[in-house]
C-alpha cells in the first residue's frame, strides 16, 4: 500500500483534530501512535474513507478514498487495537 497526504487537516468546528500532516509511506502494514487527542482515529477515519479533510489531501494507492468509499472498503483493512 503506498499511503501519501499532503498538509492534511481536519477541523471540527473552532478545534483542529489534525493539521499540517504530511508524510509519504509505501508498506503492507503501519501503526499510527501518540498521546490521547494526537488526530490518531482523524487521520484514520480520512484514510478509510469515513470523513473528508478540511485542508489538504491524502491518496491511497493513487486515488482519494473519501471520494471512492466502494474502492476503500475494497482496498483497505483497518484493525483496531486497544491496549487498554
Amino acid at each position: 500500500m503506498k499511503l501519501e497526504c499532503g498538509e492534511l487537516g481536519r477541523r471540527f468546528g473552532a478545534k483542529w483534530a489534525l493539521q499540517g500532516v504530511s508524510l509519504s509511506v509505501e508498506t503492507s502494514r503501519f501503526a499510527v501512535l501518540g498521546p490521547n487527542g494526537s488526530g490518531k482515529t482523524t487521520l484514520l477515519s480520512i484514510l478509510v474513507g469515513l470523513r473528508r479533510p478540511t485542508t489538504g489531501w491524502l491518496r491511497v494507492n493513487g486515488f482519494e478514498p473519501y471520494r471512492d468509499r466502494a474502492r476503500a472498503s475494497r482496498e483497505l483493512c483497518l484493525r483496531l487495537k486497544n491496549q487498554g
